[in-house]
């Protein structure tokens, strides 16, 4: 995993074992959203960040234009937002299912296959600037420096901000609130009420971190 991760930004995305055994690509909608964590694959962008489920839509990674055998393949299916969704069309430019990237450089990564973190750097205002092929021309295509997704990647990296110096501080009042304990001659009932006080103050920030960071675990 990129040591420079921000789990607000391009979760690790795992599509489940076993499909149902649907006919039409479209009815496989809820659980390839489900997959993707209700999030487009390309700009990040989640639902409740784009105004909801009807801003979104099933995109067929491979084209089904050019690879109709694929066309109701639900492992072929991801989910996007209209705008991105409406950039990529379908584009493919090699003529292979495999190779998803031309000599040029230019093509598009399954996030299911490849993490994004490798490919895309989150800048504090929210850019992404592409770390190698074919980023560049996904950024460019997709539009993905586009001011709304850009203005939501910059809220998600102040939120993740904000959780770093929450997590600091609590370590510090932590060790502080130990230090008293041990350090002082205390009543069993005065060190009771101050464990009791310890617990329910970090509780309180714990729910804050994880509201901040989905992710959040404390090690």
């Amino acid at each position: 995993m990129p040591a420079n991760r921000n789990p607000h930004h391009f979760p690790k995305l795992t599509r489940r074992p076993v499909y149902s055994n649907y006919t039409t690509f479209s009815e496989y909608r809820y659980e390839v959203r489900e997959d993707c964590k209700g999030r487009c694959v390309y700009c990040d962008g989640h639902e409740n960040e784009l105004k909801g489920i009807e801003k979104f839509t099933l995109d067929h990674f491979r084209p089904q234009s050019k690879f109709p055998a694929l066309a109701h393949d639900p492992t072929n299916l991801v989910w996007a937002c209209n705008t991105c969704n409406n950039l990529k069309r379908d584009i493919w430019l090699t003529s292979s299912m495999v190779d998803t990237v031309d000599s040029f450089g230019r093509g598009f990564i399954d996030s299911f296959q490849l993490d994004p973190y490798d490919y895309f750097e989150v800048l504090s205002d929210g850019q992404l600037k592409p770390l190698k092929d074919p980023a560049k021309y996904i950024i460019y295509t997709l539009k993905l420096n586009r001011i709304i997704a850009n203005k939501i990647r910059e809220k998600r990296n102040n939120s993740h901000k904000r959780a770093e110096k929450l997590l600091e501080s609590l370590q510090i009042a932590l060790a502080r609130i130990d230090k008293l304990i041990d350090g002082t001659t205390l009543s069993i009932d005065e060190r009771g009420e101050i464990i009791l006080h310890r617990q329910e103050y970090q509780e309180s920030i714990l729910e804050e971190l994880c509201f901040l960071e989905p992710d959040f675990t404390l090690s």
